[in-house]
């Protein structure tokens, strides 16, 4: 994962998609969005736009695999985009999707990005800007080198007897009845078993 000083401003990302049928179909199924003109090639022939348009979203959607593959890249998170569709996106389009680092805020951890997308025609078909963070490191999961032993219950999280029939919690008992007693300081719970 890069840090935020990594980045500067210039810095841009490409990836490349060739639109398909089954792009369509896939963002038609997940969205419910069946607009005839994403999917009814008659009705979309008839209409001004002589023939299936793809779901602008759909394009838009590849800003994000910028964002969460390459620029920033894993650990990102997409604050806010604004987008202008410029032109119709078709069937067996190839996309060229491009995201340029505008500024650079280190103290939010922020990128502002200037996005784009062209045709294989060289003709830009969607423009927007965004914000995106980076997202704190995770930070290591720690494991203690100490292992809980049978006899010392002094200040284990929770540890059992020799004898099976005893748990203690943090120096507190615990057998199998339940009462609740109080000896010498120290709050013990004894579960005595009914035989």
């Amino acid at each position: 994962m890069k840090k935020i000083t990594d980045f500067k401003a210039g810095e841009t990302a490409r990836l490349h998609h060739k639109i398909t049928p089954a792009d369509i179909q896939s963002f038609v199924d997940l969205t419910g969005d069946d607009n005839p003109l994403h999917t009814d090639a008659a009705w979309a022939e008839s209409s001004s736009m002589r023939g299936i348009v793809s779901h602008g979203m759909l394009s838009a959607s590849f800003i994000s695999t910028i964002i969460g593959k390459k620029l920033p890249g894993p650990g990102a998170l997409w604050l806010s985009q604004s987008i202008d569709f410029l032109l119709p996106v078709r069937v067996n389009d190839t996309l060229t999707v491009e995201a340029t680092v505008v500024e650079v805020h280190t103290r939010q951890r922020s990128l502002d990005l200037a996005c784009s997308i062209t045709n294989q025609d060289g003709k830009e078909v969607l423009r927007g800007t965004c914000a995106v963070k980076l997202l704190d490191e995770p930070e290591a999961e720690k494991t203690s080198p100490r292992t809980a032993s049978r006899g010392d219950h002094r200040d284990r999280g929770v540890a059992r007897d020799r004898g099976g029939d005893r748990q203690s919690i943090g120096g507190c008992r615990l057998c199998c009845n339940r009462e609740l007693s109080i000896q010498r300081g120290c709050c013990e719970t004894s579960l005595r078993r009914h035989h």
